[in-house]
């Protein structure tokens, strides 16, 4: 038997005559019949949660690799090799794997912002101070992007940069 959702729920088929012993024309509404079903809301709340495990895992990533990079000189030519762009080694990410790290970190609370605001107002738009919060780490977001720029052409601010790639110019 096929059922289509309407506005309020899962509606019967026309011409179905009898379900569950229960006439057709009787029965036009009944959203305990879709046992199981999966409505929008639902399916919001399972790709919020997903999209959050992942960027929090992200993060978690990002922040175990610029510990283990600070101080580990040993091991930036493979972290080069892993952050590689078409064969070219990512030695720019090596330097400033805080900064990338950081933006894992600002990407994370931007999702756990929005799902919580989602999920605190029930609606499509979040709460104000979750929107707010998730607007703050966009920005951080893009300040981690300029940093990175600028630690790619110019090596510096250097206080950020891994410190056995502070003097080296050119990777």
């Amino acid at each position: 038997m096929a059922y289509e959702m309407g506005a309020r729920g899962w509606l019967l088929p026309e011409a179905t005559t009898r379900v569950h012993g229960v006439p057709a024309d009787e029965m036009r509404f009944y959203p305990e019949l879709a046992v199981g079903a999966i409505d929008e809301r639902s399916l919001q709340v399972i790709g919020g949660l997903i999209a959050l495990a992942l960027f929090v895992a992200l993060a978690a990533r990002y922040v175990v690799v610029a510990v283990r990079l600070w101080g580990h000189p040993e091991r930036a030519p493979d972290a080069a090799r892993s952050f590689s762009v078409r064969g070219a080694p990512g030695w720019v990410l090596v330097r400033g794997v805080v900064i990338v790290a950081a933006n894992f970190v600002f990407m994370a609370i931007m999702v756990i912002a929005l799902a919580v605001g989602l999920a605190v107002t029930g609606t499509q738009n979040p709460a104000e101070p979750w929107l707010g919060i998730s607007a703050v780490a966009i920005g951080g977001m893009m300040l981690c992007w300029l940093l990175i720029i600028l630690i790619g052409i110019f090596n510096r601010p250097r206080f950020l940069v891994v410190p056995y790639l502070r003097d080296k110019r050119r990777l």
